[in-house]
């Protein structure tokens, strides 16, 4: 699933802003991931996180959506 998962990531282009797995506090172990995606609404995230290969194979516990304001850099 993750060449699906990474080319499906990549098919979204310039909307990703940031992308990559989260790390267990040894750096050896992956507890999760993080996207960084810009959409219009909140309705459009949750149609691409349903999507992700990942989410199609039942990989993912749970998925929480928040909205974020880049600051720095500008």
């Amino acid at each position: 699933n993750r060449e699906k998962h990474l080319a499906f990531i990549g098919e979204l282009g310039e909307k990703v802003s940031l992308a990559g797995p989260m790390l267990s506090d040894d750096g050896e172990s992956m507890v999760g991931s993080v996207l960084i995606i810009e959409a219009d609404s909140a309705d459009q995230i949750r149609s691409i996180a349903d999507s992700d290969p990942y989410a199609l194979a039942g990989l993912f516990e749970k998925v929480t959506i928040r909205p974020f304001r880049q600051v720095i850099p500008a």
